[in-house]
């Protein structure tokens, strides 16, 4: 009996026809965004790891991915469905009072500044794919057609530091016009400033003006001096004790060679 059910099951393996596949079916933008918020979402769980002065930061910016990645699989079920719609809200009878709420958490608004807190290949990589996927045609299909969910792509161009370029939706980067500048408050006149006197610049001296003559005429008044001077001659010690001088008697000062007049060198 066991043998004739092994029988059974060879006949029907080797009997039985494999379904013929087809050629693969290309992943939907939805499964694309997927991984790519995947492949983020993995980079930064590595740094956050590491550094864990940023987690904080970067759970709230894991959590935003997730909810992204939600909207728009929602998004492009609705407009597979043919259901989706841009709704305008209308704005309201009577304005409400603003309600008192906690202070929210939000992101920081400089340029590219994951890459600063979260740097890496892995972030780069992600990067790398998430503009693949924005360039690619049938994303700007799906941007005609839904126009609003540019706005969950726009935070990230901020975030990872993705650019305006030809190749990109228009869509995904609007021309905001510039605000008007403020009006101010007429200044007083300022009162005139009197004319400024410009002195006459002195000459820089870089060297003294001294002529090789007057260097000469200073050597022989030198050199005379030295060959009149008396030579000085120590006195003899007395063998007799001298009278105390006086406080006001000063010693006879010892002549004093002419003032030495030259140049830098010396001379």
């Amino acid at each position: 009996m066991f043998v004739t059910a092994q029988r059974t099951l060879l006949f029907i393996n080797y009997h039985t026809v494999a379904p013929v596949q087809g050629p693969p079916v290309p992943p939907t933008l939805s499964q694309r965004l997927a991984a790519v918020v995947k492949q983020l979402r993995t980079a930064m769980g590595t740094h956050g790891l590491q550094d864990p002065v940023s987690q904080a930061l970067l759970i709230l910016l894991f959590n935003h991915l997730g909810r992204a990645l939600h909207r728009f699989a929602s998004l492009a079920q609705r407009v597979a469905a043919g259901t989706a719609a841009i709704r305008k809200r209308p704005p309201p009878a009577t304005p409400r009072p603003a309600a008192a709420k906690p202070p929210k958490l939000t992101f920081p608004r400089r340029w590219c500044w994951l890459f600063k807190i979260a740097p890496g290949h892995q972030m780069a990589a992600g990067r790398g794919h998430l503009r693949i996927l924005l360039a690619d045609p049938d994303m700007a299909a799906f941007l005609e057609v839904a126009p609003q969910a540019a706005r969950l792509f726009r935070p990230l161009c901020r975030i990872l530091g993705i650019a305006k370029a030809p190749d990109l939706p228009t869509i995904l980067f609007p021309e905001r016009p510039k605000r008007a500048p403020k009006p101010r408050a007429p200044r007083p006149p300022k009162e005139p400033r009197p004319p400024r006197v410009r002195r006459k610049p002195r000459p820089i001296q870089i060297y003294p003006t001294q002529t090789w003559q007057e260097r000469e005429a200073l050597d022989r008044e030198l050199a005379e001096w030295h060959a009149n001077r008396r030579p000085y001659v120590p006195p003899k010690p007395s063998k007799i004790a001298l009278a105390p001088q006086s406080q006001f008697q000063q010693p006879e000062p010892r002549p004093r060679p002419p003032p030495w007049r030259g140049n830098m060198m010396g001379r």
